[in-house]
């Protein structure tokens, strides 16, 4: 589980693949709302892209 800023959970899943593992999961969980977090998988889509 990784939590916190979108540069650190992509530091993470970073740490990961380089580790060897051929894929990783992410889901993000928000405080019980029912919109799909589309911004929060913007920002880390953008880290994880970059």
């Amino acid at each position: 589980m990784a939590h916190g800023r979108a540069e650190d959970i992509a530091r993470r899943v970073r740490r990961h693949l380089d580790a060897g593992a051929d894929h990783v999961s992410l889901h993000v969980v928000t405080a019980g709302s029912h919109v799909p977090p589309t911004r929060r998988w913007e920002e880390l889509a953008a880290h994880l892209l970059a």
